[in-house]
């Protein structure tokens, strides 16, 4: 059985064009303080905007190209390996477009409210997501530390008897 492609794999659309769209995503929810840096092979976006409680939040998302195998038969000229990377890139890019677009879906059809949405890609304290803390954290979720530290009630044996 084959591997399905990735989504988006033959994007000829640029960053800019995606980064665009992405902005005028969030203008449209009223987003403020719109961020985009790059450095190196990594990417952010940032962005504010005012919850439905009246809480400011800034919400991050990283688009990051990660070292790629070269499937040629021979070694690939530097011309090669740069454009693999600007496709990598342009994709990812369009992924993020479009987990945009259908996240607000979500929202505007009723499944989520925004703050869910958003959750694992809100900012906390210290700079990092709420993704970036809690997931490396999962394991203890159940009714370990984490759990009692969110407030989960004990959870008690199942008796099936």
């Amino acid at each position: 059985m084959s591997k399905p492609a990735r989504p988006y794999a033959d994007t000829a659309v640029s960053i800019d064009r995606s980064v665009a769209e992405v902005m005028a995503q969030l203008r449209t929810r009223n987003a403020t303080g719109l961020q985009f840096t790059e450095e190196g092979n990594r990417s952010t976006l940032r962005f504010m905007w005012r919850s439905t409680s009246g809480a400011e939040l800034c919400a991050r998302f990283v688009v990051e190209v990660k070292p790629m195998k070269w499937r040629g038969r021979t070694t690939p000229t530097s011309k090669q390996i740069a454009e693999m990377y600007a496709q990598e890139k342009r994709r990812l890019f369009r992924v993020l477009v479009y987990f945009i677009k259908n996240l607000f879906e979500a929202v505007d059809g009723g499944l989520l409210s925004i703050e869910q949405a958003l959750l694992p890609h809100l900012e906390a304290g210290g700079g990092q997501t709420l993704g970036e803390l809690l997931v490396p954290r999962l394991h203890q979720l159940r009714a370990g530390p984490l759990a009692r530290a969110l407030g989960a009630p004990a959870l008690e044996a199942a008796d099936d008897a």
